[in-house]
């Protein structure tokens, strides 16, 4: 998982990213999205290392600055984490 923070305080400089993970060398990024804000979690489809890891590609009017950059191995999951919604409350 990648967690990345943009410094609200400066204003939000960025409308569209993509972040490179671990294999920055394929020539396409790991995960695009628009709008950062104040925090963005992006779950990646395939474990990384962070020695080739980086933010890139970024669109907007002004230079990007961000707070965090961090790189978080998530745990094996057996089964998806699902919600499951009743009328009644317990």
């Amino acid at each position: 998982m990648v967690r990345l923070r943009e410094a609200i305080e400066y204003g939000i400089r960025i409308d569209e990213f993509a972040v490179e993970v671990g294999r920055m060398d394929a020539g396409e990024p790991s995960a695009q999205h628009s709008c950062m804000g104040p925090r963005r979690l992006i779950r990646l489809d395939t474990p990384a290392t962070g020695a080739k890891s980086a933010p890139a590609h970024h669109q907007g009017g002004r230079s990007p600055v961000l707070s965090e950059f961090g790189l978080y191995l998530l745990p094996y999951l057996v089964e998806e984490p699902s919600i499951d919604r009743t009328r009644r409350a317990w």
